[in-house]
């Protein structure tokens, strides 16, 4: 079926309309591999198109076919193989791929897909007649499983042989590169996010490319705008935008409705309109509220993410949580409001204090315990590497935090059900932040001695071991994060946590770890006694 050219294969997956084919012809022409379409395979050994094999034998025996053509590319060397949309839904399919060499996913947003799908006659799960909402329900449900590849990379805006050079530098690389992009697949709402080392230059681009207004507010604090205001307004003005800065105080104490409310004085006095935009570049708190402002300012006007911290870099610049904070409790006033881009140069943290770094890590080791048990091992070993500021470690670190946080977000956007487990060690570590006054603790701190609790809330209910709940202590501690609640009575942190968003129809609801890479959602009627024994005095 093949034959031994070169020791290096490359294996392509993605979603119907993600050029699979059409990329790996380009690969074959840049390399000298021989690209192997799977579906074309299948149709030459069973001598029937596609089409005719879902309706004559339906889709499960064209799954087998689809796995037994996979497996019979097994020892074969110098091939890029172009799989079908749906053979990640086998975990055999996965052995193989993987034995074959490095899986690379070719990512699309939906309007790209919806796009190049809507003529598509040829392909049974995709047929216009039928409509594309089944499509499009396959497409999210599959997201998951395609985020497992070794490499993602973005296919919107470039053409196959721009994807094809960019694969051919990423295996030379290692899977390495200074720019990374995804997409947040959110149909008309979708953005992107641009990932990398030394990029910050490139926001203007990045903005023309989703359009972005011309007349621009950055609202920020006076720490970041020391920093980085000059050289972010003047690359603005030099691409001809309009640009005003509005600055508001740093810190969470600050993030409250007065914050919110000279962030509107502002932009009304300055004579912003609905043809404006807001670009948030800062912490987490900067973006929650200039989020929230551009959701409800005019009944709402498009922003952009410039996050120069960790946290808000793999957490709240993504997924369009925005809110203030109330003095009862943790951002209780917000809006969910998806940004219109994304831009994450890891060389911000260069300037970060050390505390904001280790208070942004609490959130990229949440997503390995609640999702990847092997990025939770990867960070344990690549520990050193992240403190020195390595920018291929940084840029995976925060690449595969997005992914997940994107792929549960892309199902879940508003938090009906499963985006919830993003909630991960906050229902206690927003009781932390809540009872110590929004000061004492950094976020992410709080966070970190929350999942704690989390853990041993889950080894009590027998969700997981004594060892896996020493494994993530020791790796939260490992990175300078706090693991010991400060002390408040049991009944406080009851009351607190009694605020939390989760909470429904008076019921406490947790997000519980079953070891170390999967979780649930679990309610709690009587908390009192687990709390109580969790934080007995030892």
């Amino acid at each position: 079926m093949c034959k031994v050219s070169e020791n290096l294969n490359i294996v392509l997956i993605g979603f119907m309309g993600a050029g699979k084919s059409t990329v790996g012809r380009e690969l074959e022409r840049l390399s000298g591999l021989r690209l192997i379409d799977l579906d074309a395979e299948i149709v030459r050994l069973r001598g029937r198109s596609i089409p005719e094999i879902f309706a004559e034998e339906g889709e499960r025996v064209f799954r087998e076919y689809e796995g037994k053509a996979l497996e019979a590319l097994a020892g074969c060397e110098g091939v890029v193989v172009a799989t079908g949309g749906g053979v990640v839904g086998r975990p055999e399919n996965w052995d193989a791929m993987r034995k074959l060499g490095p899986v690379v996913y070719l990512a699309a947003s939906w309007e790209t897909l919806e796009n190049r799908l809507v003529d598509s006659r040829d392909r049974p799960l995709a047929n216009p007649a039928a409509g594309l909402e089944r499509a499009r329900g396959l497409w999210q449900s599959r997201l998951p499983l395609y985020a497992q590849a070794d490499i993602t990379v973005d296919t919107d805006g470039e053409d196959a042989p721009g994807v094809a050079r960019r694969i051919l530098r990423l295996l030379a690389a290692g899977g390495k590169t200074l720019l990374e992009k995804l997409v947040v697949g959110l149909a008309e709402r979708s953005y992107p996010i641009w990932i990398g080392a030394g990029i910050f230059d490139r926001l203007p681009r990045a903005l023309a490319e989703v359009s972005f207004p011309r007349r621009v507010a950055v609202v920020s604090n006076p720490t970041v705008l020391a920093l980085y205001g000059e050289r972010l307004t003047g690359l603005l003005r030099g691409e001809g935008y309009a640009v005003a800065t509005i600055s508001v105080p740093d810190g969470e104490e600050f993030k409250n409705l007065a914050s919110l409310e000279a962030i509107y004085d502002a932009l009304i006095e300055q004579g912003f309109d609905r043809s404006c935009g807001l670009i948030a570049s800062g912490g987490g708190v900067i973006g929650d509220m200039t989020g929230f402002a551009a959701a409800t300012f005019l009944r709402g006007v498009p922003f952009a993410q410039v996050p120069t911290t960790l946290l808000a870099q793999v957490d709240s610049s993504v997924g369009g949580k925005t809110a203030v904070n109330h003095r009862l409790g943790k951002n209780l006033i917000g809006a969910f409001y998806q940004p219109r881009h994304v831009h994450i140069d890891v060389e911000t943290l260069a300037t970060l204090p050390a505390r904001e770094f280790s208070a942004g890590m609490a959130e990229v080791i949440k997503y390995g315990i609640i999702r990847d048990r092997d990025f939770f091992t990867w960070l344990d070993s690549h520990r050193e590497a992240l403190f020195r500021l390595d920018s291929a470690s940084l840029i995976h670190t925060v690449m595969r935090s997005c992914q997940i946080k994107a792929n549960v977000v892309e199902n879940d956007e508003k938090e009906q059900s499963l985006r919830a487990i993003l909630n991960y060690g906050h229902t206690f570590g927003h009781a932390v932040e809540a009872l110590t006054g929004y000061g004492k603790f950094r976020h992410g701190e709080a966070v970190g001695i929350g999942m704690v609790v989390a853990a041993m809330a889950a080894q009590r209910l027998r969700f997981c071991s004594p060892a896996d709940v020493d494994a993530i202590r020791a790796l939260i501690s490992s990175f300078n994060l706090p693991v010991t609640p400060p002390f408040f009575p049991v009944d406080e942190y009851l009351r607190a946590m009694g605020r939390d968003k989760k909470v429904r129809d008076g019921v406490l609801r947790l997000v519980l770890n079953q070891g170390v890479g999967a979780c649930f959602i679990t309610e709690v009627s009587d908390p009192a006694p687990l709390f109580s024994a969790i934080l007995a005095p030892r």
